[in-house]
């Protein structure tokens, strides 16, 4: 469209691009094909020349200036008619092109990005719209598809200059923190460790000190645990699987790690089902073992109660003299059929992988010593994702956890054949009065009218909670109350017996007086009836910084060589402490029921070989898991179980006779729950400890 303007006020351009930005400020402009042109109607006719304009920029920065290519490095690989050197980028919050033409007021145009003579000013928030608007700015083709091609080609440039410096690192301290970042090790240490951190003068790890905590708590694991942490981000895509294989031994050594960073080969899955052969030789039986034997024996062959519980301490060989038992009981044939010798099924319960291993072992060595001559025992396991089948030639056991037997045994006509095990055996039989075991025993034909069945329970712990409620009586009844080590270590407590004879270790027991918690009606019963604290309460007790001080203190006082098993009162308050004590310089780990196995593993080998001295935990460690060497036990979790705490007691209690200590500490942390006198019973434990007393007064008297 046409219109009248002074000459003075036109602008005489030679591109549709200046008509476009001269028309944004409102100057007319006229568009001419030669300079001859340009130059009549500007130097002789008096427009404005449109290149000579004084059009400015006015921005204000959100950040310091930078070279160009320090920010995009792929710009000295792209052709410019410009020194990318000589070119610096300026980011804004904000961009204004102002023109100021004589003879009218200024004008003020908002834009995205521009060209500043040699400075290039940009708004974008990330990098995709910051090279995007880098591009137009020098004219080059500023597609999604090129800006993603020039990222990517970023990325692996930087990445591979990363992974040149990450495997010229001093150590591997320094290694880890510039492969994962602070950021992300930080995800891998409990944020309550932190919080009390910044109360303390010491102050929160970072750096190489953070990358140092990793390793010395998770071991050559914490590379693994941390490529699980938003693993698109990092310099190069970690491996699928850690299991030593070639793959990701090549990853990690071109990273500089060593190999055994990769993890290990997996374990070979054991068989569903094993057949054991072969003897080995053992040494006896000591003469309580004996006497409970003998009485085992009667149980299984005579016409009396066929129920019964062996309640031997931990580390007193209840699990040797059951299985030897049985097996003693089937070589001489006691349990022979009229036309036929005894083939089981024997049906052995457990609760755990731990334990259910325990056994399968100890029914393979103890057969190969006392198994019935030219007949095959068959183990098989059936818990996790094993299967069973009944077979036939030989002895077949099947040692199951109770979780799989009722999904998948009990009321199916396929499992007929082991509903009709003439033997069941209950390991850690102080749980026997579950509905589920009630539920299983009675699909075996085990009910409470019928009791003409085999039935053995193992147990340290012969009662429920307490050992003066009703349940206890209970838990005894379904065996008939029939305990078949009841008197055969005389008046003696079984305990003091084996500390005396060096199966047991000594036992000496420490107060640290813990702190008052605020509970409510609805907690304190759940305590008396569940015999823990509810987790909420469990975890505000265990972020108690002045509690946590003490028991951070008095692990630290002890002798720094102590192999220490802590029971936390909570998962975070586990991971906090094992955190601590790491950085006070005594190395830990933590697990807890969500620790992968792996990782579970790797902290109790850890442990036992002493490359860990603190080993925390919550709520896995009391059944299923020796650790022969342990000097000290820290019971941190309150308890009104008798049973659970003479479980957490057990895990350090094996002496030199069975390759555990002479002595070791028990330590009790009692809070102030309201309505409990102690916030943890161990009247088990002083029973013992004042037993022992007496007896050693009496002979240095």
């Amino acid at each position: 469209m046409w219109s009248e303007e002074p000459r003075a006020s036109v602008a005489v351009v030679m591109g549709r691009e200046t008509v476009g930005e001269l028309d944004s400020f409102g100057i007319p402009c006229v568009m001419v094909d030669s300079v001859e042109d340009a130059y009549n109607l500007t130097d002789l006719w008096g427009c404005l020349a449109g290149n000579r304009l004084p059009v400015d920029y006015s921005f204000e920065t959100s950040a310091e200036p930078a070279c160009l290519v320090d920010v995009f490095d792929v710009f000295d690989e792209l052709e410019l008619d410009d020194d990318p050197e000589e070119l610096t980028l300026q980011k804004c919050l904000s961009i204004s092109k102002v023109a100021a033409v004589p003879g009218r007021p200024e004008v003020r145009v908002s834009c995205t990005h521009a060209r500043d003579g040699d400075t290039i000013l940009v708004t974008g928030n990330d990098d995709n719209e910051i090279l995007k608007q880098v591009l137009g700015s020098l004219a080059l083709d500023d597609s999604d598809e090129q800006v993603d091609v020039l990222l990517e080609r970023m990325r692996r440039k930087h990445n591979t200059k990363l992974i040149r410096s990450i495997r010229a690192a001093p150590d591997n301290e320094s290694r880890l923190l510039a492969f994962a970042g602070e950021q992300r090790l930080t995800t891998l240490i409990q944020k309550d460790a932190f919080e009390y951190l910044r109360h303390s003068e010491s102050g929160e790890p970072a750096g190489v000190d953070l990358a140092r905590l990793c390793i010395t708590m998770l071991g050559v694991r914490a590379l693994e645990r941390v490529c699980k942490v938003e693993p698109q981000g990092l310099p190069t895509a970690p491996p699928k699987a850690w299991h030593g294989s070639y793959e990701t031994r090549k990853w990690v050594q071109n990273l500089g790690f060593g190999e055994e960073w990769a993890g290990t080969k997996a374990r070979k899955r054991n068989k569903p089902t094993e057949y054991v052969e072969g003897p080995t030789e053992l040494k006896p039986l000591h003469d309580y073992q004996r006497i409970v034997s003998e009485r085992l024996m009667a149980m299984l062959t005579s016409d009396g109660p066929k129920r019964g519980i062996i309640s031997l301490p931990t580390g007193a060989g209840k699990t040797r003299v059951a299985v030897q038992t049985i097996i003693e009981t089937i070589k001489a044939g006691s349990l022979d059929g009229a036309e036929s010798p005894f083939a089981g099924p024997i049906l052995w319960l457990a609760d755990g992988e731990e334990l259910c291993e325990q056994a399968i072992e100890a029914w393979s060595y103890l057969w190969r010593s006392y198994g019935r001559q030219d007949t095959q025992l068959v183990l098989s396991r059936f818990w996790s994702t094993y299967e069973t089948e009944e077979e036939s030639g030989g002895v077949q056991v099947v040692v199951a956890n109770w979780q799989k037997v009722k999904k998948r045994a009990v009321d199916n006509p396929d499992y007929a054949w082991l509903a009709e095990s003439p033997l069941v055996v209950i390991d850690e039989a102080h749980g026997a009065l579950h509905p589920s075991y009630t539920q299983i025993l009675e699909w075996t034909g085990r009910t409470h009218a019928r009791r003409d069945k085999l039935l053995l329970g193992l147990t340290a712990t012969p009662f429920r909670g307490r050992r003066d409620n009703e349940e206890t009586e209970r838990l005894l009844k379904r065996f008939d109350d029939n305990i078949l080590d009841r008197g055969v270590f005389g008046d003696e407590h079984p305990q003091v017996r084996l500390q005396r004879e060096r199966y047991l270790a000594r036992t000496s027991l420490e107060i640290l007086h813990g702190e008052s918690a605020d509970l409510s009606d609805k907690d304190i019963q759940f305590f008396r009836d569940m015999y823990w604290l509810p987790a909420d309460a469990a975890r505000k007790l265990g972020r108690n910084e002045q509690r946590t001080r003490k028991i951070i203190e008095s692990i630290l006082s002890k002798p720094d060589d102590w192999p220490i098993v802590v029971f936390a009162a909570s998962v975070e308050n586990a991971q906090t402490l094992a955190t601590l004590l790491t950085l006070a310089g005594r190395p830990a780990a933590s697990i807890d029921q969500d620790t992968s196995p792996e990782d579970r593993r790797s902290a109790i080998d850890r442990f036992k070989a002493g490359e860990l001295r603190v080993l925390t935990n919550y709520a896995v460690l009391s059944q299923g898991f020796d650790a022969p060497s342990t000097r000290a036990v820290y019971i941190t979790r309150p308890t009104s179980s008798e049973v659970k705490y003479m479980q957490m007691v057990g895990r350090g209690l094996r002496g030199p006779n069975n390759g555990g200590s002479e002595d070791v500490l028990i330590v009790n942390v009692l809070d102030n729950l309201v309505e409990f006198a102690d916030s943890i019973v161990f009247d088990s434990l002083k029973e013992i400890i004042e037993e022992s007393d007496t007896q050693s007064d009496a002979l240095v008297g």
